[in-house]
């Protein structure tokens, strides 16, 4: 004998299978959403010295208080473990003008500091941001002895997720001296200048 369901129970088992379906379509639209570009320049801006040794920088921009700054930096902490030559790493948290003291100093700056080797710097109004053009958490710039950027843009797949991606893939091949092709990979996180993402 089959069962058989009220057409009433059929209609709303329909509308909720379509509202998750939207929902895992919004998720997925957000984590797959970059955020805004910035045009780079093409060499590093005065607030950040001149390189001795080692030869390469790398300066990443970071809102201490969002939650997809979390990939970042352990994809960050990964390009330093797979890096072939020496690195000078930057990471340089970006503090509202009227945020109290220590404000920067959350979780994300805790997982800064087990990167090795890292200089942890607070950007106070994002002004040194801002000479490099980053708008969004996790923007990466990779610049070499002459402070040329040969590197801009996102070091993550996707919002909030750590694992392989092609920006990764592109700093390393630079650091190898292998041929890259030049332009700005997306950068996936919450706006720089939004004290509350």
């Amino acid at each position: 004998m089959a069962l058989r369901f009220p057409r009433s129970n059929l209609f709303w088992t329909g509308i909720w299978a379509g509202l998750v379906i939207y929902g895992f379509w919004l998720v997925s639209r957000f984590d797959l959403t970059a955020g805004n570009a910035a045009r780079t320049p093409d060499r590093q801006p005065n607030a950040v010295a001149t390189l001795a040794k080692p030869h390469w920088r790398l300066v990443l921009f970071a809102h201490p208080r969002c939650p997809c700054t979390w990939s970042s930096l352990v994809e960050l902490k990964q390009l330093a473990a797979l890096a072939p030559v020496p690195l000078d790493i930057r990471v340089c948290f970006v503090r509202p003008e009227d945020a109290a003291a220590d404000w920067e100093h959350s979780s994300s700056w805790k997982l800064a500091e087990q990167i090795p080797d890292v200089r942890i710097e607070c950007d106070v109004a994002g002004k040194a941001a801002q000479r490099f053009g980053a708008r969004t958490s996790g923007h990466t710039y990779l610049c070499d002895a002459a402070g040329v950027i040969r590197f801009s843009g996102g070091i993550t797949g996707s919002r909030g997720h750590a694992g392989d991606n092609p920006g990764r893939r592109q700093v390393l091949a630079v650091l190898a001296g292998e041929p890259f092709a030049p332009g700005q990979f997306p950068v996936f996180g919450c706006p720089l200048f939004s004290p509350t993402p």
